[in-house]
């Protein structure tokens, strides 16, 4: 399994552990828990485990190029998983510290780039059964 697939897995995993333990806190005090909560442990479990384990999985299992890098431009890979995880941490503590909504901005634009970024290495790889093998 490639690094970058095993650095994406494991933060989601984290986040699964983050966003269960912070639903399960809101869950127990409702009454403390503002709605800003409630739409990060949100963005926990949707981006943060949901998210990030369906790109490294795909990372990972996606038909390898026949010729040149096996998976596509390494160092646009390489920088998904920083976005992705700088966005999401912007993101939860902006929904849950309540700051100013150019913070949330900020961590859709890494979010965005991060996404971006992993469309660019997954698109040429994503081709039908049987083209591209050898002997055919």
């Amino acid at each position: 399994m490639p690094a970058i697939s095993v650095r994406l897995i494991r933060s989601a995993l984290l986040c699964l552990v983050a966003g269960a333990g912070l639903g399960a806190l809101l869950l127990a005090a409702p009454q403390s828990g503002t709605h800003g909560w409630w739409r990060a442990h949100a963005e926990l479990m949707l981006l943060g485990w949901t998210g990030q384990l369906a790109l490294g999985v795909a990372y990972w299992i996606l038909p390898k190029h026949a010729t040149g890098h096996a998976r596509g431009a390494e160092s646009l890979a390489r920088g998904i998983h920083p976005l992705l995880n700088a966005g999401l941490l912007l993101g939860v503590s902006a929904w849950g510290l309540g700051l100013p909504g150019w913070v949330l901005a900020a961590s859709r634009l890494l979010e965005s780039a991060a996404i971006g970024s992993f469309v660019l290495v997954a698109w040429p790889r994503v081709k039908p059964f049987g083209i591209g093998r050898q002997g055919r």
